[in-house]
């Protein structure tokens, strides 16, 4: 199953801005700009699915995911059947890890507009809620490598798709599936030959 990754802002439950649960941001020009974003209802279930959103944006306007990196064809519009990872920074500790992820999604080429909690805006990613699967703040250790930090890491951009390290993905994967996976960070502190960069 194909899988691609989204950086957005930390919640604890993205279910929308209130007293209790506040976007926290860091270089996300969108949330700088209206202090909230999309992302906050992408773990709201609405009539029984779930709707990402990812500031997948250029001077305000949308760009499109590049979807036939995920195995669709030029002339698709959309796929199925895509894991997707939503990551972010810890606000203090300043770490991206995971912070949940959809199975068995649909990944548009180009935003789509849905109402959500009278929300209305454009989102990329949609998936039955039972497969929506949000990490308790508490819980969150998945670590997501910085190309800084290592060669095909993620970079500025909100969408990233790993695909220079297979072996990370495979991680991610049996982390997913609640395996014994290894964490980026030991990989880095231990022995940086076992990552193998494609």
């Amino acid at each position: 199953m194909p899988i691609i990754f989204a950086n957005i802002a930390w919640m604890d439950n993205y279910r929308g801005v209130n007293d209790q649960d506040r976007m926290i941001a860091d270089g996300f020009r969108h949330f700088q700009d209206n202090e909230q974003g999309g992302e906050q209802y992408n773990f709201l279930p609405v009539n029984g699915r779930v709707y990402g959103y990812v500031a997948n944006v250029s001077r305000n306007d949308f760009k499109t995911i590049k979807i036939e990196n995920l195995g669709a064809d030029q002339k698709d519009q959309s796929i199925d059947n895509v894991t997707v990872v939503f990551f972010s920074r810890h606000p203090l500790l300043l770490i991206p890890y995971i912070v949940g992820w959809y199975n068995n999604a649909t990944v548009y080429r180009e935003a789509q507009l849905f109402s959500i909690n009278d929300d209305n805006d454009r989102r990329y990613f949609t998936t039955d809620s039972n497969n929506a699967h949000l990490v308790p703040s508490a819980e969150r250790n998945f670590v997501i490598p910085y190309s800084k930090e290592i060669e095909g890491g993620y970079g500025q951009s909100t969408i990233w798709y790993a695909s220079k390290l297979p072996n990370f993905v495979k991680d991610v994967k049996r982390y997913i599936n609640g395996e014994k996976y290894k964490n980026i960070y030991l990989h880095l502190e231990n022995n940086l030959n076992d990552i193998n960069i494609a």
